[in-house]
């Protein structure tokens, strides 16, 4: 038995940081539709698509602009949609659109916006970002969340009813360099 344990040992040393290596997916709201995510050339247009495709590890890399919750495919459009945040995945904002290092963003220059406004007319998400049992694993940097509006009726509980700009349940993610402005939530 010892015999076969020490290959093994080693085959998984060799194999195990491929296995946790980090994914960085691309977004750019002015690159051109579709885009696989790959690399700023091939950038996603909509962070929902991102989001759709990224697992536990993954970063995703956000560009300048503005983003909305009901764009991307599978998602349902209206005023119910959100950007979803998921443990084990990082979303930064801040990008010029051509940097290779992280560190490389200036989220103050670069704005990247996450917008309720989901028709640039009177129709807005009820809750912009939101999230259910996040822990520090979930990370949202460098974005400025606005125009969320919560104003029907219904349980405070709910973010397809309350939050606005953001609606967290049970839950401590990593929310850094982000501004929250311009929502507004009655009940």
């Amino acid at each position: 038995m010892k015999k076969h344990l020490l290959p093994l040992l080693f085959f998984l040393a060799w194999q195990l940081p491929g296995l946790f290596a980090q994914q960085i997916i691309f977004v750019d709201a002015s690159a051109g539709c579709p885009g696989n995510g790959n690399s700023w050339a091939s950038a996603y247009c909509e962070l929902q698509t991102a989001l759709e495709n990224a697992s536990p590890g993954s970063t995703i890399w956000v560009a300048a602009g503005t983003y909305q919750p009901d764009r991307g495919p599978n998602n349902n459009p209206g005023t119910n949609s959100s950007f979803v945040l998921r443990n084990g995945v990082t979303i930064l904002g801040g990008f010029s659109g051509n940097e290779s290092e992280a560190q490389d963003r200036d989220w103050e220059a670069n704005q990247t916006i996450l917008s309720g406004n989901i028709d640039g007319g009177n129709n807005y998400s009820t809750t912009v970002v939101r999230g259910s049992d996040l822990d520090q694993s979930a990370v949202l940097d460098g974005f400025i969340i606005e125009n969320g509006r919560a104003s029907t009726s219904g349980s405070w509980t709910s973010p397809a009813t309350s939050g606005a700009n953001m609606h967290l349940t049970n839950s401590s993610p990593a929310i850094r360099n982000c501004i929250i402005r311009n929502g507004i939530a009655s009940y």
